[in-house]
């Protein structure tokens, strides 16, 4: 006696799940980026704000390493 097995209905269940557990890592994904993008600007006014102060009050070594920096950061 053979037990009936539906291939077709668990290759379905199955994809569907994959989907499901795609769309939550993508939703997780546009939310963490959402909340990295709102660092990023808060980062950006503290830089605008900071740095005409360090330039102003660094050493010529200090604002090397500050123009180093700005470069590997691409401000």
């Amino acid at each position: 006696m053979t037990i009936p097995y539906d291939y077709d209905q668990t290759n379905i269940d199955h994809l569907r799940a994959v989907v499901a557990e795609q769309e939550q890592t993508i939703e997780y994904l546009h939310e963490r980026c959402k909340a990295e993008e709102v660092e990023s600007a808060k980062l950006r006014e503290l830089l605008d704000f900071a740095l005409p102060i360090a330039m102003y009050a660094a050493s010529t070594e200090e604002g090397d390493r500050i123009r180093e920096l700005l470069r590997e950061v691409d401000v």
